[in-house]
């Protein structure tokens, strides 16, 4: 909160770890005020946006009970850190521009308005750049020699490297229910075939019937491979289904909705159909291969 008061003005500081209001005043060049501890403001801090300002002496006994403590700490004014470099003696004329708690560069405490979060810096590389390699780079140059270097810290963030982390994550995800989606084919594939061989044992009469009255083994095979296949498409038709109704549950508690795609349904038919033709075909062939007098004399 700032409020103008003539030359003055009224900041929200902290102190010592302490929330306080400050007077304050903003200089372009050094006050005629009375040194009692520490440095002048340099030609550099008043022209540039640096962190250096001077604190005056009643409020350097207050809060850090003497003028040493004091030069060795630093004000925050909103989120920008000063650093306290000297210290003046308050002038006896009341109601003084340099009547105050502090005094500021007036660049620096406009800087600090401008940019009250910190400053970013965004860089674009040409393609084919080794982005890691020239970002530290540039981060130990604005270590060096940055303008904020005294405010904090420089640190630079790669989004490829994130996307690529979050792929990484997403790609391990997906093997892993591959794998238990494998093995659950794997395992209804199992069921399957015992279903079908145990109809293939108890049809015995039909398939002798059905020879006996010039049905090929071929036609067995495929009259049992067609059974097989369409017992798996019914159960990818009630998985469809039944994941459908999950996510549709589900929207209201995620951000997005899902969607259940042309391709996934095409995906689910196909499966659904090489899995009742791989684990049908032993069972089928088992039945066309049944022999006629056998079945007759049982």
């Amino acid at each position: 909160t700032i409020k103008h008061e003539k030359e003055r003005l009224q900041l929200n500081g902290q102190l010592a770890n302490q929330d306080t209001m400050l007077s304050a005043t903003l200089v372009t060049s050094m006050p005629k005020v009375q040194l009692a501890a520490g440095n002048k403001l340099t030609t550099d801090s008043l022209q540039t946006d640096g962190h250096d300002v001077l604190l005056s002496k009643k409020l350097a006994k207050k809060v850090f009970h003497g003028n040493a403590a004091a030069l060795t700490s630093s004000i925050f004014i909103g989120k920008r850190s000063y650093n306290i470099v000297g210290i003046f003696n308050t002038p006896k004329e009341s109601y003084s521009a340099l009547d105050v708690d502090v005094l500021i560069p007036e660049k620096a405490y406009t800087a600090g308005q401008l940019n009250p979060g910190g400053q970013k810096l965004a860089i674009t590389f040409q393609r084919g750049s080794d982005i890691s390699q020239l970002a530290n780079a540039i981060v130990r140059q604005l270590k060096k020699s940055g303008t904020e270097r005294r405010n904090g810290s420089y640190q630079y963030f790669d989004y490829g490297e994130l996307l690529k982390g979050i792929g990484n994550v997403i790609s391990g995800l997906t093997l892993f229910v591959g794998a238990i989606a494998g093995i659950s084919l794997l395992i209804a594939g199992v069921g399957v075939m015992n279903m079908m061989y145990i109809s293939a044992s108890e049809r015995s009469q039909e398939i002798g019937i059905r020879m006996a009255v010039g049905a090929t083994p071929a036609e067995i095979m495929k009259q049992f491979l067609l059974e097989s296949v369409m017992l798996t498409l019914t159960g990818g038709v009630v998985g469809l289904v039944l994941g459908g109704l999950i996510a549709w549950m589900i929207t209201a508690f995620l951000p997005f909705k899902p969607v259940i795609t042309l391709g996934s349904i095409i995906g689910t038919f196909a499966i659904s159909s090489i899995v009742g033709i791989v684990f049908g075909i032993l069972p089928a062939k088992s039945a066309a291969n049944k022999n006629l007098i056998d079945i007759l004399k049982s």
